[in-house]
């Protein structure tokens, strides 16, 4: 159950705990032992420390607390009792942080304002570091956005190591000759590897001595990985790329497989629309190039008969309605309606 000291909302336990210390506390006080002190005394564990500036400490029991906020403690005891309390949680939430794989250091930092911030460094070194602000009033969610914080520093980390990599190696590899370029080509770009790729003779060789053209030449692969990639996850019936480099270095790419399928819904609503056998003919003309496109994706894996059956049926239902028009032409039917309906039908 939380319980509000002051303007933040505290676990019970917090509450319990501080309070139980007030009158100690007031009794230490008279003798000269500073609030810092204590709670240091009281929480062994704990690096404690006079400051707001993140990053301060080692391990992940580090709070920083700022000197207004120390001496409103010394002065008031509802002040106390409210930042102990809070102070109670931080080092809650810290010992279930042990169990935490990938962090390095952590600590939390109660500011001039009372607010409360938390920062934390990965395993992955000091330049992998991040500095939230959490809601006192909100204790359940401060491990999980301190850890989405670290996760979000370690997927920007990744990505700018990732990209001084592939800067490095455009800029320091070097080849002896055609053969030697293509080998490191074939290694280390997937497209290429799979025999997606064609690049022109004079282009490659000029790679081999220009660093310029090699580095455009690496950037251009790396796209082409990450669309293939993209291809392979997004793209359904997806069967390979084919990708040219001409002699200037310019890319084309090129994605085979994919879906046919007809639109059952949009070609029933035209042939409800339609009014007189000339806009029946025009939903015949669309229901034949689905037909055409359908048998053609049966060639290509992109459909099945499936497809092929629903236009079919389709085609079938525009014959009878063919049949109906007729009928309300030979009843002196007012078209003139139907025409602006039919109009918006083919459109949507």
């Amino acid at each position: 159950m939380a319980v509000k000291v002051g303007n933040s909302w505290v676990s019970e336990a917090a509450y319990a705990y501080a309070k139980s210390r007030v009158d100690k506390e007031e009794k230490e006080k008279e003798e000269g032992k500073s609030v810092l002190e204590d709670l240091q005394d009281k929480y062994s564990d704990t690096n404690f420390r006079a400051g707001t500036a993140p990053f301060q400490g080692s391990g992940l029991n580090n709070i920083s607390i700022a000197p207004n906020i120390l001496r409103e403690m010394e002065k008031d005891p509802e002040k106390r009792l409210e930042y102990e309390a809070l102070i109670y949680d931080c080092v809650s939430v810290q010992k279930s942080l042990a169990n935490q794989k990938g962090l390095k250091a952590h600590g939390f930092i109660i500011t001039e304002d009372g607010g409360l911030r938390a920062w934390g460094i990965s395993q992955a070194g000091d330049n992998n570091k991040s500095v939230i602000p959490l809601s006192r009033n909100k204790k359940g969610s401060w491990m999980q956005e301190l850890l989405d914080s670290l996760n979000t520093a370690k997927k920007k980390k990744a990505k700018e190591t990732a990209a001084q990599k592939e800067k490095e190696k455009s800029q320091t590899i070097t080849f002896s000759n055609v053969d030697e370029l293509s080998d490191y080509l074939f290694s280390n770009y997937k497209t290429v590897n799979k025999g997606m790729v064609k690049i022109s003779k004079s282009y490659l060789k000029a790679c081999v001595n220009d660093e310029e053209k090699r580095k455009k030449l690496f950037e251009n692969l790396k796209a082409a990985d990450e669309m293939e990639a993209n291809a392979q996850e997004n793209v359904k019936g997806y069967q390979g790329m084919k990708i040219t480099i001409d002699s200037e270095g310019n890319m084309e790419t090129e994605t085979y497989g994919g879906s046919v399928s007809v639109n059952e819904g949009k070609r029933l609503r035209q042939i409800s629309a339609a009014k007189n056998s000339q806009q029946v003919q025009a939903v015949l003309a669309l229901l034949n190039t689905d037909l055409a496109q359908c048998q053609e994706g049966i060639e290509k894996g992109m459909c099945d008969e499936n497809e092929v059956n629903k236009v079919r049926a389709l085609m079938q239902k525009a014959m009878q309605r063919m049949g109906e028009v007729a009928v309300m032409k030979d009843n002196g039917g007012d078209d003139t309606e139907g025409f602006d309906a039919f109009s918006i039908n083919m459109l949507i």
